[in-house]
């Protein structure tokens, strides 16, 4: 992107299985320079995937892994321009944990969206005619010191050792198997 990632101390870079799952999400979707509303999306799998008004109680979780993750200097953070003819702007550290820790550029009410009918909106705080766009956009994006961990992560757990499933018409079935590499010659 444009400007140099912020100097980090190398010791205090954590390893991949160091870090919480939502913090490993955040990295992960920084590496596809993502705005946060993509990195929601990314994090929410369950029941309420499909129903984006069902997100907001995700953000705290994911805002908090955000702003861990800019501390460490592993991600940075770019409010995004729709032309092509501006670059988007690297937002300086405190500014960067402003804009990750600010719900409303994670998640806003959107009564377009899908959402279920018979859904209580009330739960929101807000009513369906309340809905804001976002005025900005941020995105996410993985520094230097953030692609080491995500390098570390393909070295966690051991090589020798692979999980494979197996789905059969009993259901799923996790295997342990070790596999040996020959030796390369000499």
């Amino acid at each position: 992107m444009g400007q140099a990632a912020q100097a980090v101390n190398e010791g205090a870079i954590p390893s991949w299985e160091d870090l919480t799952e939502a913090e490993q999400l955040v990295l992960d979707e920084s590496f596809e320079y993502e705005p946060l509303w993509v990195v929601l999306n990314g994090w929410v799998t369950n029941e309420d995937a499909p129903y984006w008004n069902r997100k907001q109680k995700y953000v705290t979780e994911l805002a908090e892994a955000a702003r861990h993750l800019v501390e460490l200097g592993l991600i940075e953070v770019y409010e995004t321009r729709e032309s092509d003819t501006v670059d988007d702007i690297l937002l300086q550290q405190q500014e960067a944990l402003d804009v990750v820790l600010d719900h409303d550029n994670w998640w806003s009410y959107d009564s377009e969206a899908n959402w279920d009918p018979a859904e209580d909106t009330s739960v929101y705080d807000i009513g369906p005619a309340s809905a804001q766009s976002p005025t900005r956009i941020y995105a996410l994006y993985g520094t230097p010191s953030g692609n080491q961990v995500s390098i570390m992560r393909k070295l966690w757990p051991p090589m020798s050792s692979v999980s494979v499933r197996s789905l059969g018409s009993t259901g799923a079935v996790d295997v342990s198997r070790r596999f040996e590499f020959p030796s390369e010659p000499k």
